[in-house]
């Protein structure tokens, strides 16, 4: 991706058909960025959450402009910031889908 302005790195999105942009200060932090952000657009299309993403955001400064960006495009629900592991079976329990896939979760939540 260019570089927009000085100490600043343009990083452009797809969301609901549209190209959105952000603007960050550092490569590194776009590299980090861009990563999560394509995570949490992936489980917004899916319905499938990604925990390590939204961890991540939950860590970011609240005035942070990733996280307004986030929030703001519906990438992130701020009320739902510091997800727990129940949280996480509860929506996977309730997913439509066979028997034995209901024992493997159930198995995979027991030994977290």
């Amino acid at each position: 991706m260019p570089k927009a302005r000085k100490n600043t790195y343009r990083i452009s999105f797809v969301i609901d058909g549209v190209q959105r942009d952000l603007f960050v200060h550092t490569q590194a932090e776009k590299n980090s960025v861009k990563l999560h952000i394509k995570k949490l657009i992936s489980s917004k299309r899916t319905g499938t959450p990604c925990l390590e993403s939204e961890e991540w955001a939950a860590k970011l400064p609240r005035n942070s402009n990733v996280k307004g960006f986030l929030i703001r495009w519906g990438l992130l629900n701020a009320s739902n910031m510091g997800k727990t592991i129940g949280d996480l079976q509860a929506v996977f329990m309730a997913r439509d889908v066979e028997v034995n896939t209901l024992k493997g979760y159930t198995g995979a939540f027991n030994n977290l």
